[in-house]
């Protein structure tokens, strides 16, 4: 699994990654997780409009949660250009 972060301090990242660098070496990195063919799923999902407005919920950001709300002002600027 991948994650993208942003703003991340120097010593922070470089940590992060030393960690990452040991689990590969010592085999225990991604390369060695058990891969699954999903091709018996692709194009089966069936619209749901209870999940719809689960994963627009999710989109929401609370007023107050400072930089989520600035990360979301940001990207709505994004899409509006």
């Amino acid at each position: 699994m991948r994650y993208t972060l942003r703003g991340i301090p120097k010593a922070v990242d470089k940590t992060i990654r030393q960690r990452a660098w040991t689990r590969d070496s010592m085999g225990l990195g991604e390369g060695n997780l058990p891969r699954r063919d999903l091709a018996d799923v692709v194009g089966t999902w069936v619209a749901d409009e209870e999940a719809e407005a689960a994963f627009k919920a999710q989109d929401r950001v609370e007023k107050g949660l400072g930089w989520l709300t600035v990360a979301a002002r940001q990207k709505r600027k994004r899409a509006e250009a």
